[in-house]
């Protein structure tokens, strides 16, 4: 993410075919690696910090607290944890954002399926940044359930925030 800073202003200077072509770049680089996740918010975060609108559908689905609880799932899997701390994580991060959850919501044993994860993370982007905002802010908390903070934890949660536009000290 740093790196993605630096070139930034670089990047904002291309042409519209330089955009295009850059972004096919970006779609190159596979999720099938061991940081898919961080893979897709950095591509979520040149999307935006290049203005290219997403040509993906949207969903559109009204409740909102399924997309909140399939990218935060995905965010506390990338902890480490067991999955029993990882499904406490989830609740205690969840329960900030004050949303009724389902049992079904707390899906952190499943293989995170990145498409469902980059829909609802395009969904959340749409939301007002107080929302937006408190979102990343339930990310942190469940990163932080074990009153640790592993530098990969910190990157993951700051990436979250970068991609939806949130912005925070490191």
């Amino acid at each position: 993410l740093p790196l993605l800073d630096l070139s930034m202003p670089a990047l904002r200077q291309l042409s519209k075919s330089q955009v295009a072509e850059f972004r096919q770049a970006i779609d190159q680089v596979g999720y099938a690696v061991e940081d898919d996740l961080i893979i897709l918010l950095i591509h979520a975060s040149m999307r935006r910090y290049l203005s290219v609108e997403d040509d993906s559908e949207v969903s559109t689905r009204a409740d909102i607290s399924y997309h909140f609880a399939k990218v935060l799932s995905a965010v506390v899997q990338t902890s480490g944890e067991k999955v029993v701390a990882q499904k406490t994580a989830f609740q205690l991060g969840f329960s900030v954002l004050g949303l009724p959850i389902a049992e079904s919501q707390i899906n952190v044993s499943e293989k995170i399926k990145l498409e469902e994860v980059r829909e609802s993370l395009a969904v959340i982007a749409l939301l007002k940044t107080e929302e937006r905002r408190k979102f990343v802010r339930a990310c942190g908390v469940a990163m932080l359930n074990d009153n640790r903070a592993q530098p990969s934890e910190i990157e993951i949660v700051r990436a979250v925030g970068d991609s939806l536009g949130i912005t925070f000290a490191s």
